[in-house]
């Protein structure tokens, strides 16, 4: 789960600088073109496949996630009615993690349950019209009702084909079969055999087959595995400009907190890269030899902070040549 509800008070004024509002960090392109957000979700789906990556959000920033949520599967956004801190967003996101485990688990049940109906040798006396049911609603009815219902949608026809070859997987199909059984009609027993064949037979065939008909058809979306950047673009901002200078060895700024450096007014430590860690530094965060510190600030701040990190300049809040 991504926390992303948070309301990015360390960094507004960066944000501020970059963007021109008030928008939360998470929501800002920092670091390249992509925001934070979207870059926390791609490097998530290099080991986790997207429709398992939830993402917890406020709806106050509604105007800020909703067009990076567009192609984000529906279940996936966790939003909080107000932002109440880490604690209670992890929460609720577990919250929401465990329902959905408990459903999960229901409906496992309930195939059981309903399995304990079906007896295997009665199965052998419905294959055959059972193969020729699954037949005509795999290839006639559900093509049919589903291109007549997507007439009017603007889909591709591949499209339209993934959906009608989805099938009959789930247990509603099934707990119908049970209500002739339940009212006492006649044969009702042979209905709800034949029924059950013909949803098996959709799982077998029809469920282990979407993924290589969704590649056959051109509508699979596979997961780009491009490394993490390690760049930072500089980006100019009204005023100052957001670059990187690397700590070199023997530095006088090594072994230093941000907040011992002596930084002036408007100028801001934004982020640290470390190897191949990204931190958010606070004024107790110590600089370390190697270290790839990204600043806010103007040009002239910008080359004093320089010299300072080179070891032989003066202080920055000084600038260049004054006693």
């Amino acid at each position: 789960m991504i926390l992303a509800g948070g309301q990015g008070v360390r960094l507004l004024a960066l944000t501020r600088a970059v963007v021109g509002d008030e928008r939360p960090k998470q929501f800002c392109p920092l670091l390249g073109r992509e925001t934070l957000l979207e870059q926390t979700r791609r490097r998530a789906a290099l080991e986790i496949p997207p429709a398992r990556i939830l993402v917890s959000l406020t709806r106050s920033h509604e105007q800020f996630y909703r067009p990076l949520m567009r192609a984000v599967p529906a279940h996936c956004p966790v939003i909080q009615s107000q932002g109440r801190g880490t604690a209670p967003a992890i929460l609720y996101g577990a919250m929401r993690i465990a329902a959905d485990g408990l459903a999960w688990l229901m409906q496992i049940v309930m195939f059981l349950a309903l399995g304990l109906l079906v007896f295997p040798s009665r199965l052998v006396t419905v294959a055959v019209p059972g193969l020729v049911t699954a037949g005509l609603l795999m290839f006639v009815a559900r093509p049919v009702g589903v291109f007549l219902v997507l007439l009017p949608s603007k889909l591709p026809l591949a499209a339209k084909a993934m959906v009608a070859w989805v099938g009959l997987r789930g247990a509603v199909p099934i707990v119908l079969a049970t209500f002739p059984l339940l009212a006492g009609v006649p044969r009702a027993d042979h209905l709800f055999d034949l029924v059950f064949f013909v949803v098996l037979t959709s799982v077998l065939l029809q469920g282990t087959s979407i993924p290589a008909v969704a590649r056959w058809l051109g509508v699979d979306v596979a997961v780009e595995r491009r490394p993490v950047p390690s760049d930072i673009s500089a980006v100019a901002t009204a005023g100052a400009l957001l670059r990187e200078i690397r700590i070199p060895p023997r530095s006088r700024t090594a072994g230093k907190r941000v907040l011992d450096l002596g930084l002036p007014p408007g100028a801001l430590v934004v982020l640290l890269k470390r190897g191949d860690h990204v931190i958010i530094p606070d004024g107790g965060t110590a600089i370390e030899e190697g270290d790839v510190v990204v600043l806010l600030a103007d040009e002239r701040t910008h080359a004093a902070i320089q010299s300072l990190v080179e070891g032989g300049g003066e202080r920055a809040d000084r600038p260049p040549g004054s006693c």
